[in-house]
């Protein structure tokens, strides 16, 4: 097997099979054919370790504790988690402080494991894994079922802690049950960008079937990370459209998450979410974007599309709330801009949203396109639970609206505000257009600074008028 010829110098070490696919300076045949073992001994090597092309096995994790390894495969080799290998992680432990390179490589698992993770990036001293990159690897989960699987204990292709400056970059996710895909804790300035997270066919809504369908925890989680940036990413056709509650299971939970800690520092958030595309996942009982006490966001120029089964409160696509949903740290300075919104759901009772707002503050809605509108309401702004989910100087400005022409029958409200408007305050709307729908703002209205209750639109065209307009302005 020849290698490329930048492998011939100093320092670089090759590992291969041994046999059939690929003959290197290290061998699995010689270490019990166990990937892990082998790459150990490379690793005691060089700094640079070229897996050749073939087929491999997981049974016991690598451990990289240097800085400066690049980890690479040339003609895509594939590791396959051995499915007695329960540990965590499965393959690669690092634990090297500083810049340690992955790319090229496959994973494949066909065994779920609680808590297990596929490579696990974290230091052994101090509070820094420092600009560690996972790049162009394809993560396959082949499991069909996940025994004990909960909110907690899901397995995890990537586990980033306390990274800074790290990046995942251009990888491909093919997720199963009980799987997160990346997930990120207490770190900052971390960079997911260009991946792709569905499933493995080229076929539109009408013709995936059900078995095609990838079930997924989370894609993305970010647990009380700071300055992240989750830019340019795509997501497709996960979780079953069939809405039997026998396949619950085998929804979406989130796509994007993000939890703050309650009592946090004001430095928790930054979050940068911008240039991503998500197009037919099913999320039943939460929604596609959540972020819970978050400060700083920024949401936008991204293109959502159809979550198919979201029809109650709470679900959709975006949601912004507090550290503990209701309760807890508010979100606040979320920026949710320019964004192409297409179809957030709504199914029988249509209670769904493409935003649901509570325990939040200073919330901008500006200049996005709302279509097709199957639920009642476009945004949802919740202040029930009273004075501790109260929504303050919330501005939806700049937007259109559309519903479908017959669907839903009943009410449609660019905004819905939930049973407590005293809770609100400084709520300002004005300056967008709605199609079809036949009501405009919802609620009594609160009392505040340059507050409309209609708004200030155009009206051409429409049989609606901008009437009733209050306007309250301090001086």
């Amino acid at each position: 097997m020849a290698v490329p010829p930048f492998m011939n110098i100093s320092g670089a070490v090759t590992l291969g099979t041994g046999s059939g696919a690929s003959n290197g300076d290290v061998n699995v045949t010689d270490y019990n054919d166990d990937f892990g073992m082998a790459m150990d001994a490379a690793l005691r090597r060089g700094r640079v370790v070229c897996v050749l092309p073939g087929n491999y096995t997981a049974k016991t994790a690598a451990t990289i504790n240097a800085s400066s390894v690049h980890v690479f495969g040339f003609g895509r080799p594939n590791v396959t988690v051995d499915s007695a290998n329960v540990s965590s992680p499965a393959v690669l432990n690092v634990d090297s402080n500083n810049e340690v390179v992955i790319e090229g490589i496959t994973f494949t698992r066909e065994t779920w494991v609680a808590s297990q993770a596929t490579i696990d990036i974290a230091p052994a001293s101090g509070t820094t894994a420092l600009n560690h990159v996972v790049r162009d690897c394809v993560f396959t989960s082949g499991n069909i079922t996940a025994s004990g699987f909960s909110d907690g204990n899901e397995m995890l292709d990537i586990l980033v802690t306390n990274g800074a400056g790290c990046e995942v970059t251009d990888n491909t996710f093919y997720p199963g049950i009980g799987v997160s895909n990346v997930k990120l804790v207490t770190g900052n300035m971390n960079i997911i960008s260009g991946n792709k997270f569905r499933n493995t066919l080229n076929l539109g809504i009408a013709e995936l079937p059900t078995t095609a369908r990838r079930a997924v925890h989370r894609t993305i989680h970010l647990d009380n990370e700071e300055w992240t940036q989750i830019t340019n990413n795509y997501w497709w056709a996960l979780g079953i459209a069939d809405p039997n509650a026998l396949y619950d299971g085998y929804r979406v939970t989130n796509l994007i998450y993000y939890q703050g800690p309650t009592g946090g520092t004001e430095e928790r958030g930054h979050i940068v979410i911008r240039g991503n595309t998500m197009a037919v996942c099913t999320t039943k009982t939460t929604a596609w974007i959540q972020l819970r006490g978050c400060d700083w966001a920024q949401i936008e120029g991204n293109f959502f599309c159809y979550n198919t089964l979201a029809d109650t409160l709470g679900t959709g696509f975006i949601v912004i709330e507090g550290s503990s949903g209701a309760t807890g740290d508010d979100s606040t300075n979320i920026t949710i801009q320019s964004n192409h919104i297409h179809n957030p759901g709504g199914v029988s009772t249509r209670q769904c949203s493409a935003v649901y707002i509570r325990k939040a503050t200073d919330v901008k809605v500006l200049a996005n396109d709302f279509n097709e509108l199957h639920c009642e309401q476009a945004i949802h702004v919740d202040s029930s639970a009273g004075t501790g989910a109260a929504v303050s100087r919330l501005s939806v400005l700049g937007n259109t609206f559309t519903w479908p022409g017959t669907t839903p029958a009943g009410t449609r409200v660019p905004i819905l505000r939930n049973s407590n408007n005293s809770a609100l305050v400084d709520v300002h709307f004005g300056g967008n257009t709605v199609k079809q729908g036949t009501g405009h703002y919802s609620g009594t209205a609160p009392t505040g600074k340059q507050i409309t209750n209609k708004g200030i639109w155009d009206t051409a065209g429409s049989a609606e008028t901008a009437s009733a307009i209050s306007i309250n302005v301090d001086f």
